[in-house]
């Protein structure tokens, strides 16, 4: 089942793979019981949530308070949910520190 769109999302706001939106990271995130997910969009890369709450699916933006870490290159595999800290890490380039979301 295809998520709806929440937010002000529509499917034009989406890149197709064939056009180089590959890459793409997500994670579930416990605390707030979503996934957030970092997407190659025709604005450019943005965060997303998808709420597994509502029926179907929900897939809005994500804002977060403050500054957000500049993101290079693609994210896949790069966005993890680590338990023991109860955060978010995001890896964003090789040769970058990674960046936490505390919970």
């Amino acid at each position: 089942t295809k998520p709806q769109y929440g937010g002000g999302l529509s499917a034009a706001d989406f890149k197709s793979t064939s056009s180089g939106a590959d890459g793409a990271g997500m994670v579930y995130v416990p605390p707030l019981n979503e996934y957030w997910i970092l997407y190659q969009m025709v604005s450019g890369t943005n965060w997303l949530k998808l709420d597994p709450t509502t029926s179907p699916w929900t897939i809005s933006p994500k804002t977060f308070s403050g500054t957000l870490p500049a993101v290079y290159d693609k994210p896949c595999r790069k966005i993890v949910w680590m338990p023991d800290l109860n955060a978010v890490m995001l890896w964003s380039r090789d040769d970058r520190g990674a960046y936490v979301y505390k919970f």
